[in-house]
């Protein structure tokens, strides 16, 4: 994989990154921009990319995840973990992870998540949340996505210290799962709690 940590200033596109461990790891970076990548993860249990820092930029890559990964809801990693501040997160194609993009802090001395704009991506067939906004601080904005074939596509369970706008999403195709005993769990567009 491409390890940027530490790294500033760093500008990486038009790769294509197939089945690593983690294919892309940028912890305690900024002002990185990964642009027109393809990150190919053909195993169920390896995340796509992972990011902590500051004033990175996320655009117009494909994060295609395991094929099995999708309807099974299984304990999967995320196509896109991302936490800190000023990033942002556009035009990108997401499919195949159990989150599609999460921005809940994963590791003891990461920024929590603050001014973060999540916008024009197309989020499908993800197995938990389009977007995982657990744990979240101040200005979280997502908007104008696209997501189908998901159990929630926004969580924001909790939102430590608002606020989070949602605004202007299209969501279509939730799923429902079978539960074991069998009763059947609905999927929402959205998992809000205080």
């Amino acid at each position: 994989g491409i390890n940027l940590d530490g790294i500033r200033y760093v500008h990486v596109e038009q790769l294509t990154v197939r089945n690593n461990q983690l294919p892309i790891q940028a912890h305690d970076s900024s002002s990185i921009a990964l642009r027109y990548l393809k990150i190919m993860v053909l195993t169920a249990d390896k995340a796509g990319v992972s990011i902590w820092g500051a004033n990175n930029y996320v655009c117009d890559n494909a994060f295609i995840g395991a094929a099995g990964n999708f309807p099974a809801y299984l304990n999967n990693p995320e196509g896109l973990l991302i936490t800190g501040e000023g990033h942002v997160v556009c035009h990108n194609s997401i499919t195949h992870f159990r989150d599609a993009i999460t921005l809940a802090p994963r590791f003891s001395g990461q920024a929590p998540a603050r001014s973060i704009d999540i916008y024009g991506n197309d989020i499908f067939d993800v197995a938990d949340d389009g977007v995982e906004a657990d744990y979240t601080f101040h200005n979280i904005r997502i908007f104008k996505n696209r997501m189908r074939n998901y159990l929630s596509a926004v969580s924001t369970q909790p939102s430590v210290a608002g606020p989070t706008y949602i605004f202007r999403n299209e969501f279509f195709s939730m799923m429902a799962i079978e539960t074991s005993p069998p009763s059947k769990t609905v999927s929402s567009p959205y998992k809000i709690s205080e």
